[in-house]
């Protein structure tokens, strides 16, 4: 007897194996009291809110400030400006609108009005609306040359009455965010419910031109080219007019006394 404990001790230590059956291994968790908590699945992700901020400062430093600024003390109107492209740049890349808690409509009118929002400026989510309200303040125009912030309207960019002709007004809007030396204006848009945000280019000295001599894009395409049928395309040619939507809030402010 002393024999074989000896044996099992000097297994013990050396780690050797000792016969047997090991059906205990396969006992299930719950009979040798060992609870094992069930995966909880993986939350969906909520878009980020984009949350409205005050508008910024100029910052000498910033080339769109300093485009804005053209006066050593900036007025309210170029702050304004600057943040109605700085917050059409936060827009960049989502498809989900989401401003203070509220998601917004997924189209090009949805888009711009949230830039207007973010920057602290509530406007009508029509576009015609939005055209005759500029035409009625007298600050809707066909310049070349427009300004950081205004509004851009189109006609045709689809067929939206579905009747095969190009009598579709006011069908799309984008914001301007910056103009370059030769009259490239780069835009922020939402060309579509499945589509992020994005850029556009447009040259109005140029309208029928896709590119520059050096090959590059100075009108973007914003007619769908599926069902061609042979019309104009760029945004050049389906530019209709500017809106500086922006300059209603020195109205509004003239208006209250501030």
């Amino acid at each position: 007897m002393s024999a074989v404990l000896l044996i099992l001790i000097g297994c013990v230590k050396t780690g050797l194996l000792i016969p047997g059956s090991l059906d205990h291994m396969n006992t299930p968790s719950a009979e040798v009291g060992l609870v094992v908590a069930p995966e909880e699945p993986p939350e969906a992700a909520e878009p980020d809110p984009i949350v409205p901020e005050q508008p910024a400062p100029i910052d000498p430093l910033d080339p769109l400030d300093v485009a804005l600024s053209r006066a050593p003390v900036p007025s309210e109107s170029s702050v304004l400006q600057a943040q109605l492209v700085r917050s059409a740049r936060a827009l960049l890349d989502r498809r989900n609108i989401v401003v203070s808690g509220e998601r917004l409509r997924h189209d090009c009118i949805g888009m711009v009005a949230a830039a207007y929002t973010m920057s602290g400026m509530d406007i009508t989510h029509s576009i015609s609306d939005l055209h005759a309200q500029a035409e009625a303040a007298g600050i809707a125009h066909t310049l070349k040359r427009p300004e950081p912030g205004d509004v851009v309207f189109f006609d045709n960019s689809y067929d939206k009455n579905g009747n095969g002709i190009r009598d579709d007004p006011f069908t799309h809007v984008t914001i301007v965010e910056r103009v370059d030396a030769e009259g490239t204006i780069t835009m922020i848009h939402l060309g579509g419910k499945d589509k992020p945000v994005s850029r556009r280019v447009m040259n109005l000295y140029h309208p029928d031109d896709k590119t520059d001599e050096a090959g590059n894009t100075i009108n973007s395409t914003l007619r769908s080219v599926n069902g061609r049928d042979g019309g104009p395309e760029l945004t050049g040619q389906l530019f209709r007019g500017f809106g500086s939507i922006w300059k209603l809030a020195e109205e509004s402010d003239d208006s209250s006394g501030k």
